[in-house]
C-alpha cells in the first residue's frame, strides 16, 4: 500500500528533477467533453497500461482528488514519483521521475564514467530499452483513452523529456555492450504526433518506436537498429494486460 503524500511535495520533486512530460488531449477544445467527473475515473482506470511491474499511469488508492473540472492522482512509492491530471475537456497531463535515476546502479555509474572520461559531468542516463518502453506505454495509453472518451476524430499525444541538458543515452544491461558516447545537449526535448484516433489505435507500436527513435537522435545516436527496436517491443507488447470495462 502505498503512503500518504503531500501533492504539493510531489509536484515540487518531479518539477524540480529531470522527468517525463506526457499530455495527451483532443485535436479540438469541448471545455465539458466529459460531462461527470466519475466518468474520468473510470475512463482513466480502464485505460490504464500494464506491460512491466508498474503500471502507466499509476492510479493511487489514497492519493487522488477532484477539482472544478478535472481529477487527479500522485505517488511517491519506491522510486516512482509522479502525479497526473485528467479534465473534462479530454486533456491529460502527466509527469514523472526518470526511473533510472533511482539506484541507477554500479555498471550504470561506471559505463558514464568511461563513456564522459571526466570531460563533463553527466545528468544521469537514459536507458534506451526504457526509454521505447516509456513511450510505448504512452501510446498505448493514449490509444485506450481516446477510444474510450470518444476524442474523434483527431488526437493529440506530446511526449518530452524535461531537464535533461547532459544526459547520456546507454544502456544498464550487462549483457548489452555500449561503447558510444551520445548526449543532449538541449534542456528539454519534445516529440508531437497528431492525428486520427483510428490511426493513434491501429499504429500505437510504430507511434511509440518514432517517438524513441526521435529522443534517440536528439542524444546525438543516428542510426539506432530499428529491427531491434521493434523485436524490444514485441515482447514488451506480448505482456500486455487489459482492465475490464
Amino acid at each position: 500500500m502505498t503512503p500518504d503524500v503531500p501533492l504539493a511535495a510531489v509536484k515540487d520533486t518531479v518539477r524540480s528533477r529531470p522527468h517525463w512530460e506526457v499530455v495527451i488531449r483532443p485535436a479540438d477544445f469541448k471545455q465539458r467533453r466529459i460531462e461527470q467527473l466519475s466518468s474520468l475515473w473510470t475512463a482513466v482506470a480502464a485505460s490504464v497500461v500494464m506491460l512491466r511491474g508498474w503500471d502507466y499511469p499509476h492510479v493511487d488508492d489514497k492519493n487522488t482528488g477532484p477539482g472544478n473540472d478535472f481529477v487527479e492522482s500522485w505517488v511517491d512509492f519506491m522510486g516512482h514519483v509522479e502525479y497526473w491530471r485528467m479534465y473534462q475537456s479530454g486533456l491529460f497531463v502527466h509527469r514523472f521521475l526518470f526511473d533510472e535515476d533511482h539506484e541507477p546502479g554500479e555498471l550504470a555509474r561506471q559505463r558514464m564514467d568511461r563513456l564522459v572520461q571526466g570531460c563533463f559531468e553527466p545528468g544521469g542516463y537514459l536507458d534506451f530499452v526504457n526509454c521505447l518502453y516509456t513511450t510505448t506505454e504512452v501510446a498505448e495509453f493514449a490509444a485506450r483513452l481516446a477510444t474510450r472518451l470518444g476524442f474523434g476524430p483527431g488526437c493529440v499525444v506530446e511526449i518530452s523529456l524535461v531537464n535533461v541538458a547532459d544526459r547520456v543515452l546507454m544502456s544498464a544491461d550487462r549483457n548489452r555492450p555500449w561503447t558510444s558516447l551520445y548526449r543532449a545537449t538541449a534542456p528539454r526535448l519534445d516529440f508531437r504526433w497528431e492525428g486520427s484516433v483510428v490511426t493513434l489505435v491501429g499504429e500505437s507500436a510504430r507511434l511509440a518506436r518514432e517517438a524513441a527513435v526521435f529522443f534517440f537522435e536528439r542524444f546525438g545516436w543516428r542510426d539506432p537498429p530499428l529491427a531491434l527496436l521493434a523485436d524490444e517491443q514485441a515482447a514488451l507488447l506480448k505482456h500486455s494486460v487489459r482492465v475490464p470495462a
